[in-house]
């Protein structure tokens, strides 16, 4: 037998599991906390589960041919978790990262903005960024009871394109009930319609073997790609504040992600880290596209 798993990395999203019919799907985890909701195998965990990293082990049998297993591991940040939500598809994974409080951006929380999120306070870098993409109805929260925006979750291609979609004014809704071509984007997706919409409009491409990996996180070179061929979209152009010192992890940025991360870096839309590196294949959070996105996108007023 055959057992597939769209995205076994981490636990981000929904699992799609496929097989010789009929298959009996099992599934453990290393602490009751962790439980599988439904068929959709998605991972749900228990508010107040302690940090640490525990297994999860899938296992699908059709009787027939030999048991097909796949064991990965979920870590748990300390400091909490939360559940599933409307950007992510659902989800309780709080990756495991190094902190970087990037420098804040010079703007007003937005004008009669009422802050719903636990997680975000107005101390925090990112308040006024938060505050820029919900009220824009850009992002939403991660989960309603309690509201957060979990602003260090990592942020998926999934995601990311339907951010830019919502920003375009999400043109030709609908135009993706049927699915994509995209073996991994089917109907009736969060992220279907803006999928169909953004590589229709080569602001971002599929992997070349049929799929999109909506599940896959972002990093932060392909970010700046995505936002560079969304600029030309929409006709934005960049300013040029500075001149380009470069990184001292140039070296690492990928051919086709240079111009981005120049052009970027001119207009003052990223600056890098402390240390003068950019980390260009470090994975994106939701605050840092947040921060990010109000800086590109208010270049259009």
């Amino acid at each position: 037998m055959t057992l597939t798993v769209g995205y076994a990395a981490t636990s981000t999203g929904a699992y799609t599991v496929t097989g010789t019919a009929p298959v009996t799907i099992s599934k453990t985890r290393g602490n009751p906390a962790i439980t599988w909701n439904s068929d959709t195998l998605k991972l749900d965990i228990a508010a107040g589960l302690a940090a640490g990293t525990y297994p999860v082990v899938l296992t699908a049998s059709n009787g027939v041919s030999p048991d097909a297993t796949l064991t990965f591991t979920l870590t748990v940040q300390a400091g909490g978790n939360g559940g599933g939500g409307s950007d992510s598809g659902g989800s309780g994974y709080i990756p495991s990262y190094p902190s970087v409080t990037p420098s804040p951006t010079p703007s007003e929380a937005p004008s009669g903005w009422q802050n719903p999120f636990a997680d975000v306070h107005s101390g925090d870098w990112f308040y006024n960024d938060v505050g820029y993409v919900y009220t824009n109805g850009l992002m939403f929260g991660t989960s309603t009871d309690p509201a957060l925006f979990s602003p260090n979750m990592n942020l998926t291609r999934g995601m990311l394109v339907t951010i830019l979609y919502r920003a375009a004014g999400s043109p030709g809704a609908g135009n993706g009930a049927g699915g994509t071509t995209f073996t991994d984007v089917p109907g009736g997706m969060y992220y279907t319609d803006a999928v169909a919409w953004a590589t229709a409009n080569g602001i971002i491409f599929g992997y070349g073997d049929g799929r999109f990996g909506p599940n896959d996180n972002i990093t932060r070179q392909d970010l700046a790609v995505i936002l560079y061929r969304y600029a030309q979209y929409a006709g934005i152009k960049l300013p040029m504040t500075k001149d380009y010192a470069g990184f001292t992890d140039e070296a690492d940025i990928a051919n086709y992600a240079k111009a981005a991360i120049e052009a970027f870096f001119k207009a003052g839309i990223i600056s890098g880290y402390p240390d003068g590196s950019v980390k260009p294949n470090g994975e994106t959070t939701r605050v840092e596209v947040a921060s990010m996105l109000h800086r590109f996108l208010e270049i259009e007023k």
